[in-house]
């Protein structure tokens, strides 16, 4: 693949990539919100943006890799740090994700425990 072409299918890729990442922010906003709908909207539109950069990537590592050079083995290499910086942010997002299970579900349970002393 030369430069220009290169430089193109990356731009298009970040792109893309960036305008899911914005769907997303949305997202988060109007769950804080609580416009759920709305968000699942927005996750909807983010997953289809990511799909469409995705579907770029597998076909520029697929040409490069039948080549079997130097640039193929660098480009794998780049999509592997991709992959682990990926891998390592949803480890991320899932701890929080647990800290915020954790909190709301402690909520609940002094809700719960408030609410059967009140019974009784």
């Amino acid at each position: 693949m030369d430069l220009e072409l290169q430089l193109k299918t990356a731009m298009k890729m970040i792109s893309l990539s960036g305008d899911g990442r914005c769907q997303i922010q949305t997202a988060l906003n109007y769950m804080m919100e609580g416009k759920i709908d709305a968000a699942a909207d927005e996750l909807n539109k983010a997953n289809e943006l990511i799909k469409e950069a995705h579907i770029i990537q597998t076909q520029v590592i697929q040409k490069a890799m039948a080549k079997e050079n130097k640039e193929s083995a660098e480009l794998l290499f780049a999509h592997a740090q991709d992959t682990l910086m990926t891998i390592n942010s949803e480890y991320n997002t899932a701890v929080q994700m647990m800290a915020m299970y954790q909190l709301l579900n402690a909520r609940l349970c002094r809700l719960e425990d408030a609410l059967f002393e009140k019974d009784k």
